[in-house]
């Protein structure tokens, strides 16, 4: 499989805290995880559009139900909250370009040691990750029960043949959960390399470059499965809090 991380491989809820007075320092060596609340009052809803684009307003206003658009705005504002305070601006001036999948970055000439962040978000939590220069991917899932056969389908499908194996042998009270693993650490990874879901994998997720990626299961909530996966070994993890 994927390398496994190089510190512990799940972290308590409690390990999360808001930053302090200063604006928490990312070093060359480490990935700061974020974790937001996406289910809030409409006075905090209305200053987040504030400073979102008419592009991410747009696209708020085209989901089919109001929870899914007040948590995209969510989501979208305290994405551009958290970049600005790496990147010592306003919110409202960050800007964004998309790869050929929809990966977002930042907007400006970048070297090799500028920001890479990555984004998800499912039911009413968001998940973030930051890191200076090395290509980074995270995905949180919302743990929901799924027919054994519809596990089976989509482990046929998207996983590779080893994991569908193995995910079809385990136990019947532990196939949603370690299903759930699997997609995300495959969704982390894959958004990492800049590749959507339904492109060709160049390397196999449980065997890619062992070297050269690693990745992480994090306990992000109760009732939520999430990864990440990062370019590189010998790296830390900082957890933070977004509070708005």
């Amino acid at each position: 499989m994927l390398a496994q991380w190089f510190g512990p491989r799940r972290h308590s809820p409690q390990n999360w805290p808001p930053p302090g007075r200063n604006f928490p320092y990312l070093s060359a060596n480490q990935i700061h995880i974020w974790r937001a609340f996406l289910d809030m009052p409409e006075w905090r809803l209305d200053a987040l559009r504030e400073i979102l684009s008419e592009d991410e307003l747009e696209k708020a206003g085209r989901f089919r139900f109001t929870d899914g658009g007040n948590h995209y705005i969510a989501a979208r504002g305290a994405l551009r909250q958290i970049l600005a305070g790496y990147l010592e601006t306003r919110p409202g001036l960050v800007r964004f370009r998309y790869g050929p999948s929809g990966k977002p970055q930042l907007d400006y000439a970048q070297g090799d040691n500028a920001l890479r962040f990555s984004v998800s978000h499912s039911g009413g939590l968001a998940l973030y990750a930051f890191s200076p220069g090395r290509e980074v991917g995270v995905d949180i899932e919302q743990v929901i029960n799924i027919p054994s056969a519809a596990v089976d389908d989509i482990a046929r499908q998207y996983f590779p043949r080893m994991e569908s194996i193995w995910l079809k042998a385990c136990p019947a009270r532990m196939r949603g959960k370690n299903f759930f693993r699997f997609w995300t650490r495959r969704e982390a990874y894959l958004k990492a390399i800049g590749a959507g879901l339904s492109d060709a994998c160049p390397i196999p997720v449980q065997t890619a470059c062992r070297r050269q990626w690693s990745t992480a299961h994090l306990h992000v909530h109760r009732g939520y499965a999430a990864c990440v996966a990062v370019q590189g070994r010998g790296i830390g993890l900082k957890f933070w809090q977004w509070a708005g």
